[in-house]
């Protein structure tokens, strides 16, 4: 048929609308504040026994995200933190934000306050 488009076309092509907006880190932060935050159950800190990197969300940080850090896809834990904690926050967030393809005219980003409690609005 004339005009069709394949379901998977479709699908690559549709803007993404995030409702579940995450700001980003004004400052830099240790290992453990990294692992708290891929903790989305809740915001109490880890047990000194658990890891971020052991969740179903850290799995999938490190396939989609450590490629746009030129590493390999679920390379290890220590190797990812490594190379992220190399860089800025700012400089994480030009990274990560842009590749997420979402609709930037949907929504604006925010970043958290020092606090890292709430969004404060970015102009861009």
């Amino acid at each position: 048929m004339v005009g069709t488009v394949s379901c998977h076309d479709h699908i690559a092509n549709v803007p993404l609308v995030d409702n579940h907006l995450h700001g980003y880190w004004l400052t830099p932060g240790d290992r453990r504040r990294f692992e708290n935050g891929l903790n989305e159950a809740n915001i109490e800190p880890l047990a000194d026994v658990a890891s971020g990197f052991d969740s179903q969300l850290c799995f999938a940080v490190r396939a989609h995200c450590a490629p746009l850090l030129g590493l390999p896809e679920h390379v290890d834990p220590h190797s990812y933190w490594d190379r992220r904690h190399e860089m800025t926050e700012d400089q994480l967030a030009r990274v990560f934000l842009p590749a997420a393809g979402d609709d930037a005219d949907a929504f604006r980003r925010g970043r958290l306050d020092r606090a890292g409690e709430r969004p404060i609005p970015v102009v861009g």
